[in-house]
């Protein structure tokens, strides 16, 4: 199974709050096959959170985390319809970063820095929130490559 495939990109839904955004978020992965328990994956999405924000710049945040809820490793893009209050900033696009306990020190940490780097280019930025599925997929798949 491939860390991120065009199928990982999905757009819409309006969560009011950012745990609906994360329960959304964890449904996703667990459909996709990348995990098998939502509860385990938005218990480790949350833990995260608390520990510091992972929102950014430009409606983007990048919440991430190595459970063992998680079965592959995965990218995930959700882009909502609606900006969502991601601890005091407006969020509209979600880089999700799931991984396995047992790659928590490799595959977590070559993810989270290539996603940060790629987050760098302000085109990048532009796509992901305004392009298509396929426009999202083909940036994001050329950046990480």
């Amino acid at each position: 199974m491939e860390i991120f495939t065009q199928e990982n990109v999905r757009f819409g839904g309006a969560p009011a709050t950012k745990d609906e955004a994360l329960s959304s978020i964890a449904e996703f992965a667990v459909e996709l096959g990348y995990a098998a328990d939502v509860d385990g994956v938005v218990a480790g999405l949350k833990a995260r959170e608390e520990e510091m924000s992972t929102a950014l710049m430009d409606g983007i945040a990048i919440p991430h985390t190595k459970h063992a809820a998680v079965e592959q490793a995965a990218l995930l893009v959700r882009r909502f319809d609606q900006p969502v209050d991601w601890s005091g900033q407006e969020v509209t696009v979600t880089l999700v970063m799931l991984v396995p306990e047992a790659e928590a020190g490799t595959t977590h940490l070559t993810l989270l820095a290539q996603v940060s780097r790629a987050l760098i280019d302000e085109e990048l930025r532009r796509i992901l929130a305004t392009g298509s599925r396929d426009e999202v997929h083909s940036a994001l798949n050329a950046k990480l490559g």
